[in-house]
C-alpha cells in the first residue's frame, strides 16, 4: 500500500505538472504523512515536514474543506491557518500550495479519520499569472478512492480489497504469511490443559470389616443396606483351631489347679508330724515346696493364655465400629456359612451423614503435567455416570506420593477430592446461578452415592494449545521413539 500511494502521488505530481503532492492522514489521536511524490529541486527536510504536519492539522481543524494559497496573489485564508502558512512557506520555499480533504468535510473531523491532500509549487514560472495550483477534476475521483483505501487500511477495514489489487504472487505470499503467523499465534496461544481421570464415591467416614482370624461363618446378623447402631453385632464365626486350643488350655488350667491343692494338702499333713523341733523336718517337706512355687507359675501363664484366647473368641462376634450403613451388595449369598481368611475384607460400614468423597485416578502417563502444579490446589471437574447432566466442580484435597496398581492392573496416581461434609456440599456448574440450590449433590440418594463411579477432568493450568491438541502424539514419540 505504501509503494502504491507513492506512485499515485508521484503519477499525480507529473500529470498534472506539480512540483510535489503529499498525502496525510489525520485522526483523532495524530496526523501522519503517509505518501509524497519527488521533485529533484525539492529538497524537504525534518522541520519542514513537521511544519507541514502542523499545517495539515490547522486546516483539518479549520471549517473548510478547500483552502488555495499564491505568494502575491490575494487570498481569503481562515485567521487559525495565516500563522502555520506562513511559517510553512517562509521555511520550504514554496509559492504556490492547494489543501483539500476526501472525504470533503466530515461532520465530525475530530473523530472521523480523513485524508489531506496538499498540491505544492516551487516555481511561479510554471504557473499562469491568474491560476491557482490545483489538481485536475478528472483525478480526482481516483484519488478519493485511493485515500478511501487509506482510511480503511489504517483502520483496519477492508483488506482484501486491497489485496485483489496486488498481483497474484504477492497475494499468495501475503496469504501464506499470513497464515502462518496465524498458525504460529494459536499454536502457542495457552488453553487449558485437562487430564482425564475416572473412580468412585466412597464416604468419608467409612470402616473395613475384615475377618481377625482364619475361621468360618456361623451366622450373618445384617445385610446390605441396612442401618446398624455402634457396637450392634452383626456377624458371627467360629473357629475349631481356636475352640480346640481354648478348650485344651482350659483343661491344663484345671489340672494345675488340682495338683496344687493336693499338694498344698499333703504339705500340711507333714507339717503337723514335725512340729517339734525345725531340726527334725524331713528333706521331702522342702521339695513339695518347690513344686508348689512352679505350680503356681504355671497356673498364672495358663490363666494368661486362656485370656487370650478368649479376647480372640470374642472378636469372632464382629460389632460395628460405628453409626452407619452395612456396604456389600452380595453379603448373605457369599459369606454365609462359608470359610474365610485372616485378614479377608468381609463389608463395610460407612455414615452417610458423614460427609463423601470422590477417590480418582490419574494415570502415571500423565503424572508429568502435575510437576509443577502439586504445590498449589488442583481443581477437578467430575459428573456422576448414573447423573451426567450435572457437573461439580472442586480442590484435590490428598494426592499420593508415589503411584499404585488399580484393580485392573494399571500403574495410576490415586487422589481424593472432598464432595460433602459435613451437611455442606459441592454447587454444581450447572446450578452455579441458582442461589436456591445449596446442596445439589445430596438431592441424590444416599445409597446410589455409595460406589458410584465417576467421571472428570483435572485442571493443570494454562499450556500452548499445541501441546494441548497433541498431547497424546507427544507423549508418544516421547515414550516409544527411544524404546527404537
Amino acid at each position: 500500500l505504501p509503494e502504491n500511494l507513492h506512485l499515485l502521488a508521484a503519477s499525480m505530481a507529473f500529470t498534472c505538472g506539480i512540483d510535489r503532492v503529499s498525502l496525510l492522514v489525520f485522526d483523532p489521536v495524530r496526523c501522519t504523512e503517509v505518501a509524497s511524490s519527488t521533485h529533484p529541486i525539492v529538497d524537504r527536510k525534518i522541520g519542514q515536514g513537521r511544519m507541514l504536519i502542523r499545517l495539515a492539522t490547522s486546516f483539518v481543524r479549520g471549517n473548510s474543506s478547500r483552502v488555495q494559497y499564491r505568494v502575491g496573489k490575494p487570498s481569503t485564508i481562515e485567521e487559525t491557518l495565516v500563522e502555520p502558512l506562513e511559517t510553512y512557506l517562509s521555511e520550504s520555499g514554496c509559492r504556490a500550495i492547494d489543501c483539500q480533504l476526501v472525504p470533503s468535510r466530515p461532520q465530525h473531523p475530530l473523530t472521523d479519520p480523513v485524508v489531506v491532500i496538499i498540491a505544492e509549487q516551487f516555481t511561479l514560472q510554471r504557473l499562469d499569472a491568474d491560476t491557482h495550483v490545483r489538481l485536475p477534476e478528472y483525478r480526482l475521483d481516483a484519488l478519493r478512492e485511493e485515500a478511501e483505501l487509506v482510511l480503511l487500511g489504517l483502520l483496519g477495514g477492508r483488506r482484501g480489497r486491497r489485496l485483489s489489487r496486488m498481483p497474484w504472487t504477492q497475494q499468495r505470499t501475503a496469504l501464506l504469511v499470513a497464515a502462518g503467523v496465524t498458525a504460529s499465534v494459536l499454536a502457542f496461544w495457552p488453553i487449558t490443559l485437562r487430564l482425564p481421570v475416572e473412580g468412585h464415591v466412597v464416604a468419608a467416614q467409612q470402616v473395613r470389616v475384615f475377618a481377625p482370624a482364619p475361621a468360618v461363618i456361623d451366622q450373618i446378623l445384617v445385610d446390605d443396606g441396612e442401618t446398624v447402631r455402634r457396637g450392634q453385632l452383626l456377624a458371627k464365626l467360629s473357629s475349631n483351631s481356636l475352640e480346640t486350643e481354648f478348650q485344651r488350655t482350659l483343661g491344663d488350667l484345671a489340672t494345675a489347679r488340682t495338683r496344687l491343692a493336693a499338694l498344698q494338702a499333703t504339705r500340711g499333713r507333714r507339717s503337723d508330724t514335725t512340729r517339734g523341733g525345725e531340726a527334725n523336718r524331713p528333706l521331702s517337706q522342702s521339695d513339695s515346696a518347690a513344686d508348689e512355687a512352679i505350680l503356681k507359675i504355671e497356673i498364672a501363664s495358663l490363666e494368661t493364655v486362656r485370656d487370650l484366647l478368649q479376647r480372640q473368641r470374642d472378636e469372632l462376634n464382629l460389632a460395628s465400629p460405628l453409626d452407619g450403613v452395612v456396604q456389600r451388595w452380595d453379603l448373605q449369598p457369599t459369606l454365609a456359612m462359608k470359610p474365610v481368611a485372616f485378614g479377608e475384607h468381609l463389608f463395610d460400614i460407612y455414615s452417610p451423614d458423614g460427609g463423601w468423597n470422590a477417590e480418582l485416578e490419574l494415570p502415571d502417563a500423565d503424572i508429568g503435567y502435575l510437576a509443577h502444579d502439586l504445590r498449589g490446589p488442583l481443581a477437578v471437574e467430575v459428573r456422576l455416570r448414573s447423573h451426567p447432566d450435572a457437573s461439580y466442580r472442586a480442590d484435590v484435597k490428598d494426592v499420593d506420593h508415589v503411584a499404585t496398581i488399580n484393580r485392573t492392573g494399571r500403574s495410576v496416581l490415586r487422589m481424593r477430592v472432598p464432595l460433602v461434609h459435613s451437611g455442606h456440599s459441592l454447587r454444581s456448574s450447572t446450578d452455579a446461578n441458582r442461589d436456591r440450590v445449596e446442596n445439589p449433590i445430596t438431592e441424590i440418594d444416599r445409597n446410589a452415592l455409595a460406589g458410584a463411579s465417576l467421571d472428570g477432568y483435572l485442571d493443570c493450568g494454562k499450556r500452548p494449545r499445541i501441546l494441548v491438541w497433541f498431547r497424546k502424539l507427544i507423549q508418544w514419540y516421547r515414550t516409544g521413539s527411544w524404546l527404537e
